[in-house]
C-alpha cells in the first residue's frame, strides 16, 4: 500500500480524495484548518512544515492554492502560494526520496484558448494562471529518474455536494426565479466531476505516471444547457431569454472575463483510456442542487 502525504487537506478536492481512497492508500494530510480527518496535522504556515512528515512517503499531492479572485491582480499574492509553495514542498519531497509529486494545476494556464490539446501552448491571462504555469515549469525541472512530477490541469470542477465555484453561483441565481439573459447561448465548455478527478488521480498514482494531464468529462456543455438542467433539478420555471447583441457587446467590453466564461468556448480535446469518466454533469448538478437546498432550508 502506497503512503501518500496530502498538502492542503482542507481543500474541497482533497477531502473527496481522502474520503474515497483512505482504504486503498495510507493517507496522511497537512492542513491549515482542522477537518477531523484521520492522520491530519494542522499548521499555521505551510512553508514551515516539519520535514520529518515526508519520511517514508511514496507520493505527495499538493492541493494547496489561492484560487482566482477577479478583484486581486497582484502577482506576488498568487506567486507565494501557487508558485513558491509547491516548489518548496517538491524540493523537500525530492530530498526525502519521495517517488512522485502531483501538483494540482489548472486549465487557466491556457487563458481563453478555445480548443486545448496536449500540445497547446500555454497563454495565461491572469496572475492566477501565470503563477500556476510558473510552478508547472519549475516543478518539471526538478524531475529525474527517481522523482516523477505530475501536473494536472482540470477545467471547472463540480459535483460532490457544495463544490465551490461558478456553477454553484449559477444554481443560486436560478433559484431566485428571476428572468435570466442566458438563452440560446451556443457555446461549449469542458468540465470535470470531482469524482472523475479524484479517480483520475488514483490512476496516475497506481500507474506511476509523470507529465501533464487533463482530467475532463467526456461531454461538453453550453451555458444555456447548464441553466436548463439546473432549473429542472430546482423545479423552477424561469424565463431564460436571449441577450441582445448590443448587450453582449457591452458586457464583453465592460466584463470581458465574465463574458468569456458565459458565452465563450473552452474545450479540452483529450481522451485517456486508463481513466474513462464514470460521472456526468447531470449527476453532479443534482448532487449540488440537493446540497444547496439542504443548506438553505
Amino acid at each position: 500500500m502506497k503512503s501518500i502525504l496530502i498538502i492542503g487537506g482542507d481543500s474541497f478536492i482533497a477531502g473527496k480524495f481522502i474520503k474515497e481512497y483512505s482504504g486503498r492508500f495510507n493517507i496522511s494530510a497537512i492542513s491549515r484548518v482542522n477537518t477531523g480527518i484521520k492522520n491530519e496535522v494542522v499548521v499555521d504556515n505551510l512553508f514551515e512544515i516539519d520535514q520529518n512528515y515526508f519520511n517514508n512517503i511514496d507520493v505527495v499531492i499538493n492541493f494547496a492554492a489561492i484560487v482566482h479572485r477577479p478583484e486581486i491582480s497582484d502577482e506576488d499574492f498568487y506567486d507565494r502560494v501557487n508558485y513558491k509553495l509547491p516548489v518548496h514542498i517538491a524540493s523537500i519531497a525530492k530530498k526525502k526520496n519521495v517517488q512522485q509529486f502531483i501538483q494540482m494545476s489548472t486549465v487557466a494556464v491556457y487563458g481563453e484558448t478555445s480548443l486545448i490539446k496536449p500540445d497547446s501552448n500555454p497563454s495565461p491571462k491572469t496572475a492566477y494562471g501565470c503563477s500556476k504555469l510558473k510552478a508547472d515549469i519549475t516543478l518539471r525541472e526538478l524531475e529525474n529518474e527517481t522523482f516523477r512530477v505530475v501536473s494536472l490541469r482540470p477545467p471547472m470542477v463540480y459535483g460532490g455536494g457544495l463544490a465551490p465555484g461558478n456553477l454553484m453561483k449559477l444554481i443560486s441565481l436560478v433559484n431566485k426565479g428571476i428572468p435570466l439573459p442566458f438563452g440560446e447561448i451556443k457555446n461549449a465548455r469542458s468540465f470535470v466531476h470531482v469524482n472523475n478527478l479524484v479517480g483520475f488521480i488514483s490512476k496516475v498514482i497506481a500507474n506511476e505516471y509523470s507529465g501533464i494531464y487533463f482530467p475532463v468529462d467526456e461531454k461538453n456543455y453550453s451555458t444555456t444547457e447548464l441553466i436548463v438542467e439546473i432549473s429542472k433539478r430546482l423545479n423552477k420555471r424561469i424565463w431564460n431569454f436571449k441577450l441582445p447583441l448590443l448587450g453582449q457587446k457591452l458586457l464583453r467590453a465592460i466584463k470581458p472575463s465574465l463574458y468569456s466564461k458565459l458565452w465563450g468556448n473552452q474545450i479540452i480535446d483529450v481522451v485517456y483510456e486508463f481513466a474513462r469518466p464514470k460521472y456526468d454533469i447531470v449527476q453532479g448538478i443534482e448532487e449540488m442542487v440537493n446540497s444547496y437546498l439542504k443548506k438553505n432550508k
